[in-house]
């Protein structure tokens, strides 16, 4: 398992990548987090620099992985951290381990809102299509053939930022420089984006999985989406 320690000391925090990203996602903010507290990025497997391995990178696998990594090489509760799969991660770990998570930080997380309900149809036919044998891979691996590692990720940021200009040009030349290494792992690279995907559909797919987790995290409704000490 990868991981990224900014250092800092104090009460430690992880932060836990979106689907598709990987702990460079966080080089921007973690040095900032470093100044008052120990601060830590992790690769979820499958992603970044943390093989499959025989792995699943289903959410629920990755939700062990945060915990064991937590248990096993952070030793404390620490404060969560997640952005998108990461919020959905993070808001899971806190409701099966109340114990190893003092609070959350939830970043845009793919989580349903206060009001748990049937998602939209476009979200259905997405979590549709990733069922489908081999289309979903076959799409995955020649969007990167075609476009290549440097305009993979300027793609991604224009998608994901609000004003993709803003970002340091370092933190883009070290998405592109990892994005290139694992170029040769394509297919792994697809199964892993692929299994996620459709483990966050499927939750996304049933309100009372949700109700359950949000009564267990203790989560408010609140436009915040945020749980912190």
């Amino acid at each position: 398992m990868h991981y990224v320690d900014f250092g800092g000391s104090g009460r430690p925090v992880l932060m836990v990548h979106g689907l598709g990203g990987n702990a460079l996602n966080w080089m921007a903010v973690g040095p900032a987090i470093a100044e008052t507290r120990r601060a830590l990025a992790i690769d979820l497997a499958g992603f970044g620099q943390t093989p499959l391995f025989g792995r699943a990178a289903t959410v629920g696998a990755n939700v062990a992985l945060v915990h064991d990594f937590i248990d096993g090489v952070v030793g404390e509760p620490v404060m969560l951290m997640g952005n998108s799969m990461g919020g959905y991660i993070s808001v899971v770990e806190a409701a099966a381990h109340h114990g190893a998570v003092t609070s959350m930080v939830l970043v845009d997380p793919a989580v349903p809102g206060p009001h748990v309900r049937r998602p939209e149809p476009l979200m259905l036919g997405a979590i549709a299509a990733l069922s489908i044998p081999g289309l979903a891979q076959t799409l995955l691996d020649r969007r990167l053939r075609v476009l290549g590692p440097e305009a993979l990720v300027k793609n991604t940021l224009a998608l994901v930022a609000k004003d993709p200009s803003r970002i340091d040009p370092s933190v883009v030349d070290a998405h592109v420089r990892l994005t290139k290494e694992r170029q040769h792992l394509g297919r792994q690279n697809a199964r892993a984006f692929i299994q996620a995907s459709r483990s966050i559909g499927f939750r996304m797919a049933d309100p009372r999985f949700w109700a359950r987790v949000a009564a267990a995290a203790l989560l408010p409704s609140s436009s915040t989406e945020a749980w912190i000490d």
